[in-house]
């Protein structure tokens, strides 16, 4: 891995871990490295951490985790015009060749959300001595190029749970609030499909997440069919002995990331945009600058 080159120690990011590992990592999901999807929510994890806490020293910490992972992860043109997030990179920050660059995406809209959160984290804790200004614009330009029919108009055929979840997780903070409104409602007319238990084979953890966005979803009848569903999983747990094994699958080695998103529906305020965080200027023309 990368060693940090702001002067502290570690290293740069988060790896995945994966079994198998390799210099070059793969274009694919087999082999190790870092995975964009998974450290936007560990550097959102940590900044809710530091909020919880009220630790200004540990937002700082994850304010230049953020600064440093972002320098890598985002691709620029020749002119330093942000193009989009490698959504996975080797282990050594290095870019994957097989990869190519990378082109706007859904993680620059969830990148958008986390640098925000953590900056507005920074300001409620009173950290000052740095600020992630720059990346939150850069991250918003490409946020903006990337197509908002991609959340505006979900495909019926096409819900993902766990997609549909993070989502809704995402629109907490995306506004104006007319525009997330009528966006959340279209969300909200695939709770349906996005929360069928029978589809929820051997990857529960998908079905969690997308339990979890209808408890953030701020819609009474999403909220109340997640909620049924957490209780219900929660019923058998404690009545069955061995309802861990179909509820909370073991299989394929997902055994603890099945637990962590259960736990997150229990209880999802950390998942759950706080009284301080405002509405980001999302649902606007991609050419409209920032007022």
């Amino acid at each position: 891995m990368l060693k940090r080159s702001d002067g502290r120690s570690g290293y740069v990011g988060l790896r995945i871990g994966k079994l198998e590992a390799r210099s070059e990592s793969d274009a694919g999901m087999a082999f190790d490295g870092q995975y964009w999807h998974y450290l936007d929510k560990w550097l959102f994890a940590n900044s809710r951490l530091a909020l919880y806490l009220e630790d200004k020293s540990m937002v700082g910490e994850v304010m230049m985790d953020a600064k440093e992972i972002l320098e890598k992860f985002l691709s620029v043109n020749n002119n330093g015009t942000p193009q989009g997030l490698h959504w996975k990179l080797n282990t050594d920050m290095s870019p994957i060749v097989s990869l190519g660059r990378p082109r706007p995406s859904s993680d620059a809209v969830s990148a958008y959300v986390v640098y925000n959160v953590i900056e507005q984290t920074a300001k409620k804790l009173g950290y000052t001595k740095h600020s992630l200004e720059k990346e939150i614009e850069a991250l918003r330009q490409v946020a903006l190029q990337y197509s908002h029919a991609q959340l505006q108009i979900p495909n019926p055929l096409l819900v993902d749970p766990l997609g549909w979840g993070l989502n809704m997780w995402e629109l907490q903070w995306l506004g104006p609030l007319e525009d997330k409104e009528h966006v959340k409602h279209r969300f909200c007319s695939f709770k349906d499909r996005a929360m069928d238990v029978s589809q929820a084979g051997g990857l529960p953890f998908r079905l969690y997440g997308a339990v979890l966005g209808g408890l953030l979803s701020e819609d009474k009848p999403t909220f109340k069919m997640a909620k049924s569903i957490v209780n219900d999983i929660e019923s058998k747990l404690n009545t069955d002995s061995n309802a861990d094994q179909g509820a909370i699958s073991k299989v394929h080695g997902l055994f603890s990331i099945n637990r962590v998103m259960f736990c997150s529906t229990i209880d999802p305020w950390a998942f759950s945009r706080q009284p301080h965080e405002e509405l980001l200027d999302f649902f606007v023309s991609p050419i409209e600058s920032k007022s």
